[in-house]
């Protein structure tokens, strides 16, 4: 087998592992306070039916351009380490299977030549978020200031069917144990909301 293939398999087994030990603690996280770059991402939060809150140590990004092509983006300061996130909420008529062309080309985008790892999330870890579909991409990054010259990233697409798809995107230049500990410290910052009476 392949070494590199081996190590990125194992690096995304990691991550699906660290979404299965983490603890809700969503009152010790901040609420999305509105401005005006994050405006439109609350708006496609709030239509999409999504939850969102800043996990205690992050920061947003409050300049649109330094989250790259996503809606929003938090940092942990003093470390190599950003979640953008992008949401885009669905009708009626969105069909079920848009996240996977949404997933891939957002990937593709992202990692260019240099292809990805790609992994279903299992439907405990799905139940988590109240999402009905979702997938993992592990990507070596091309050198691109698109992409703030990080080297590598954890893309996770969520959906909601007939509410709407999110895609977060986890950037380091260390894929060490840090790298999914922050994953995992952020993990929790969003989820789809219940169904309403």
């Amino acid at each position: 087998m392949n070494p590199l293939y081996k190590r990125l398999k194992q690096l995304a087994l990691m991550a699906c592992l660290m979404f299965y030990t983490g603890v809700a603690v969503f009152a010790q996280q901040k609420p999305l306070k509105v401005n005006r770059f994050n405006r439109s991402f609350a708006q496609a939060a709030a239509k999409a039916n999504l939850a969102f809150f800043i996990p205690d140590g992050f920061k947003e990004i409050t300049d649109k351009s330094e989250a790259g092509p996503f809606n929003y983006g938090i940092t942990l300061p003093g470390q190599d380490f950003e979640v953008w996130l992008k949401v885009s909420p669905q009708n009626e008529n969105a069909p079920d299977s848009l996240y996977l062309d949404m997933g891939k080309n957002e990937a593709k985008a992202l990692g260019g030549e240099n292809g990805y790892f790609m992994r279903s999330l299992p439907s405990e870890v799905l139940d988590e978020y109240n999402a009905d579909a979702g997938k993992t991409y592990f990507l070596n990054l091309p050198d691109s200031p698109v992409t703030k010259h990080y080297k590598f990233a954890l893309l996770i697409t969520l959906q909601k069917n007939h509410k709407g798809i999110v895609m977060a995107a986890g950037f380091t230049n260390d894929k060490g144990p840090d790298f999914f500990k922050n994953l995992n410290r952020a993990r929790y910052c969003l989820k789809f909301k219940g169904a309403t009476p």
